[in-house]
C-alpha cells in the first residue's frame, strides 16, 4: 500500500519528482475526471432521448385507443 504524503497529497514516491512532473500528474488527472464526466452525461443524455422517446408512443398510443 501507498503512504500518501499528507501535506501534497501525493503518495511519498512523489517527492523526489519534480514541480513539472507533479503539475502533469495534475493535469492528467484533472483530463482523466473531465472526460469520466462527458462519458456520465452522454450516457445520462442517451437515456433520456430513449426515455422521451418511449413517453411520446405512449401519448400517441393513449390519443390512438380513445379515439377510436
Amino acid at each position: 500500500m501507498t503512504k500518501i504524503n499528507v501535506r501534497t497529497s501525493f503518495p511519498e514516491s512523489y517527492e523526489t519528482k519534480g514541480v513539472n512532473d507533479l503539475v502533469q500528474i495534475r493535469i492528467a488527472d484533472a483530463a482523466r475526471r473531465i472526460e469520466a464526466a462527458r462519458k456520465r452525461r452522454a450516457r445520462f443524455a442517451e437515456a433520456r432521448r430513449h426515455g422521451v422517446a418511449a413517453r411520446h408512443r405512449a401519448k400517441l398510443a393513449r390519443q390512438e385507443a380513445s379515439r377510436g
